[in-house]
């Protein structure tokens, strides 16, 4: 079977620096097994623990908490759902050692959000991520460094010159959809082997019990299952539901739930929560991958893939698919709603909405159609109407050739556009971004063909993610960018969230293959990190003070830029562009007697 490249394995490898615990959770055979042996083979772990095997797990079952002692880190534990005693046995170990081990859990359920007083023993010590079924990116594009569409459809503008074929409603993107096992069917004749390898996949999730001991009825499972595979991209009557299936309402929010928890189904909020009603009842439904919705929608009643509202929700579930995935690698930080509300006694809806940390919305419309028609735009200049400044853009994706500008900040995009980046322009010019956990590691870095000059940016780590200090890292990946472009210059981007390895980074310098210069973020907890701030008189050093107060002594004090008010500033505003840039232009000419 072919084995296609996960966008999502940078990422990973970045919170395995930083988090003691790393949890994948994903559908069963979506690819997590394949992606933590890819991790082991390269090195990045040094094993991989099935829990799928009998024997090791009675072993790990007779002595949890003993096992995991024994285990020599980084390494990874499969399928760990199916010891529902390791979140506990881990917290255990994790307090001996302070956090210094280094894990992953995969599972094909949740793993540690139940037991020990029906909290999470695991909590604020593990990041989750979510293994979505392939992206076509990722399959289109196995080679491409990772990017994302949501940060294109934030940031990045559209390319109106460039003409891709429009996309077949009987396409492998909707008929295979994005399962790897689905995926080698791919040129062959599929429909009834692919029919059957799709039936039989969903029959063996629903007949595992991915929890041991839970109460799980498969045939009322099924029929649930069916429901929502019939009826892809719809707001679902619960009660209604029930009445057609003979169950009460109770039940089928159990079995929903339990849906839910397989990663076989998803659900998508609605961004406008009308009074009264629940956040279940407004919400959309979709398949975790369209290909389930096609095989369903074809084999269990008279609709054909080319019928008008067949081809309409099955394309806006390959849409949420595909958005969806891309959020979990994003550089920005997303929620995903849909938007539906009643205006002035009519219904208005927006397919998709995205929202940032900073509440800035993007609106995206989907449509089947192969033209763009006035229509289309209703509901997203109702939403522009409603919500004003907060909407940064919208969209209409449809199965145009082109991109198509339709006003200001408001495209017509083709389909294409959520896996093609050749469609966007100023998206694939980001530095290149690694962490480094240790001295070792940055004295293991050689120099790469497109790499000219590396940047450290150093930061606390309690800074990350502060809602004081901002958006730290965001500001330091704009300043690469920046060298980037007003040198040409290829930059290596490296976080080190311990101002303990600031002085070594400095000293590494004439060591370097790769000339080094280091961009110090100053905040008052890195100043209470750093054991010499003499430091920051270093001939390859731009210290920026990032917050006021810092208490840098005065003959270190005249070294650092202060742009403390640019950490307020928006984005977008002149001040910060010309605090980017000024740092920007600091760094290269601290490093222009080494290039």
């Amino acid at each position: 079977m072919t084995f296609y490249p996960r966008f999502l394995e940078p990422k990973i490898l970045d919170l395995l620096a930083v988090a003691p615990v790393v949890i994948i959770e994903g559908a069963r055979a979506v690819g997590k097994t394949s992606l933590v042996n890819k991790l082991a083979h390269e090195g990045y772990l040094k094993a991989v623990y099935s829990m799928a095997d009998t024997g090791l797990r009675a072993v790990v079952e007779a002595d949890t908490v003993g096992w995991l002692r024994g285990l020599e880190w980084p390494c990874a534990i499969d399928e760990a759902q199916l010891v529902p005693e390791l979140p506990v046995a881990l917290k255990q170990v994790l307090d001996e050692n302070q956090d210094s081990i280094r894990l992953v859990l995969t599972g094909s359920s949740s793993i540690g959000q139940s037991g020990f007083g029906g909290t999470d023993p695991l909590a604020r010590r593990a990041l989750r991520v979510s293994l979505e079924p392939l992206s076509e990116a990722e399959i289109s594009s196995p080679h491409q460094q990772p990017w994302s569409v949501v940060d294109a459809l934030f940031d990045a503008n559209p390319v109106t010159g460039e003409q891709v074929q429009p996309l077949d409603i009987e396409s492998d993107a909707i008929v295979l959809g994005g399962m790897p096992q689905y995926r080698r069917f791919a040129g062959n004749s599929v429909t009834s082997t692919l029919g059957l390898a799709i039936d039989e996949g969903i029959r063996s999730i629903l007949t595992q019990r991915v929890r041991p001991g839970e109460s799980f009825d498969q045939v009322r499972a099924h029929e649930i299952l069916a429901y929502v595979l019939r009826h892809p991209a719809s707001e679902l009557n619960i009660s209604e539901m029930g009445r057609e299936l003979s169950m009460d309402r109770r039940t089928v929010d159990s079995y929903l739930d339990a849906l839910e928890k397989r990663f076989l189904i998803y659900e998508v909020p609605n961004l406008h929560r009308a009074p009264k009603r629940s956040l279940r009842s407004s919400a959309k439904f979709f398949p975790a991958d369209v290909a389930l919705s096609a095989r369903s929608l074809v084999s269990t009643s008279d609709a054909q893939l080319v019928d008008a509202d067949v081809r309409g929700r099955l394309v806006e579930t390959l849409v949420m698919q595909q958005i969806r995935s891309h959020a979990g690698w994003a550089e920005r930080s997303v929620e995903i709603f849909h938007w539906r509300q009643r205006i002035k006694n009519k219904d208005v809806e927006v397919d998709v909405v995205l929202r940032d940390s900073a509440g800035s919305l993007i609106a995206v419309e989907v449509k089947a159609s192969a033209r763009v028609k006035p229509e289309f735009l209703k509901g997203l200049k109702s939403f522009q109407e409603l919500y004003g400044d907060r909407v940064a853009r919208g969209f209409v994706v449809c199965n145009v050739t082109r991109p198509v500008p339709l006003g200001e900040n408001l495209w017509a995009l083709p389909l294409a556009a959520l896996w093609d980046a050749s469609l966007w322009q100023g998206l694939m010019n980001r530095a290149r971004v690694t962490a480094i956990e240790s001295r070792e590691e940055l004295e293991s870095s050689q120099k790469s063909g497109d790499v000219d000059v590396r940047v450290v940016a150093s930061f606390a780590a309690a800074d990350e993610g502060s809602v004081l200090a901002g958006n730290i890292r965001g500001f330091a990946e704009d300043v690469a960018d920046a060298i980037e472009g007003l040198s040409g210059l290829g930059v290596e981007l490296v976080f080190d969230d311990d101002p303990a390895h600031f002085a070594y980074a400095l000293d590494a310098d004439a060591d370097e293959q790769v000339p080094l210069v280091s961009l110090a973020l100053v905040t008052p907890r890195w100043v209470k990190q750093i054991s010499d701030l003499s430091v920051l008189d270093g001939k390859n050093v731009v210290p920026v003070l990032w917050i006021a107060n810092s208490k840098i002594p005065e003959e270190q004090s005249r070294a650092v830029l202060d742009l403390s008010d640019v950490r307020r500033a928006d984005r977008d505003s002149a001040q910060y562009r010309l605090g980017v840039e000024q740092v920007a232009e600091s760094l290269l000419s601290k490093m222009s007697h080494n290039i």
